[in-house]
């Protein structure tokens, strides 16, 4: 009761920064609105608590996953069959010239996203070998520009692994929950500005395209059907992990990166001369 009340007079005074025309009473609204603020504030620090907070974030949760399960499955299908197994043992280039299990050859505009945002590899490991995995593999993996049909695959394909590291002790596998969670999060609010996005301007149910008067970059609708569209067609590649899963760098050793790396004197000596080190295979997956 206490808690509504204070939502009631915060609506009433409308925000921090609430103008009136007489300076004193603005004054006045303002400061109401901030102890306002402070007591709400109070109110939900020791609602948080509480076991019916805990039990009805809970219960929010199952909700979510339940709605967005099936939705979430399919996306993982339609992702997993734009993406080879081995995704990460060939180059772009060589992946060009490679023709699919249906007969095509993949476009550019996949494998460079599969390249440069690597979180997308996950996809084709083994659980085991993500819940193994050292927290650095997770958390310098790239997710810039993921679209909604990735994000809603990778939350299909992680989130049975995940719960398993919610309550653990171990600040290995705590800082993995804090990386899914994050994930989580951000998948969450993607979709809602998705889901607000079409109730205002709708979508063809012929096409799927947008009438909203953005562009691309600003319509996510737009930007998850026609950057790249997972439903238009598919290369033809294994839609389920009971396949031979050949990239294990996940398998729970210390990254390279977390390593103090320690130069050779054949590196050094490249290095000082000015000249480029060894060749690699840096256009790899």
């Amino acid at each position: 009761a206490e808690v509504a009340r204070i939502s009631n007079e915060m609506q009433t005074i409308g925000s921090s920064q609430a103008t009136h025309a007489d300076p004193k009473v603005q004054a006045k609204l303002r400061q109401d609105y901030f102890v306002l603020e402070q007591q709400m504030e109070k109110y939900m620090r020791a609602l948080e608590l509480t076991d019916e907070y805990l039990e009805e974030q809970e219960r929010a949760e199952t909700a979510f996953d339940e709605d967005n399960a099936r939705d979430n499955e399919i996306a993982l299908q339609r992702v997993w069959k734009h993406m080879p197994v081995d995704i990460r043992q060939r180059s772009v280039d060589e992946w060009l010239e490679t023709r699919t299990p249906n007969g095509k050859f993949m476009t550019k505009p996949f494998l460079l996203k599969f390249s440069r945002t690597n979180i997308l590899t996950l996809l084709r490991m083994k659980p085991d070998f993500i819940d193994r995995a050292h927290p650095c593999n997770l958390e310098q993996r790239r997710v810039t520009g993921l679209t909604l049909t990735e994000r809603r695959a990778l939350q299909a394909f992680l989130h049975p692994i995940a719960r398993k590291w919610r309550n653990s002790k171990d600040a290995s596998t705590k800082r993995k929950w804090a990386w899914y969670c994050i994930l989580r999060q951000t998948f969450k609010d993607h979709l809602q500005t998705y889901q607000y996005h079409v109730a205002k301007f709708g979508v063809s149910p012929d096409d799927g395209s947008c009438g909203c008067p953005v562009g691309t970059l600003r319509c996510p609708v737009k930007t998850n059907n026609q950057k790249l569209n997972y439903f238009m067609e598919d290369y033809g590649y294994p839609s389920n992990i009971n396949n031979p899963q050949y990239y294990e760098s996940a398998s729970g050793e210390q990254p390279a990166s977390c390593k103090k790396i320690e130069l050779t004197k054949k590196d050094h000596q490249h290095d000082l001369k000015g000249a480029k080190p060894p060749a690699r295979s840096n256009n790899l997956l």
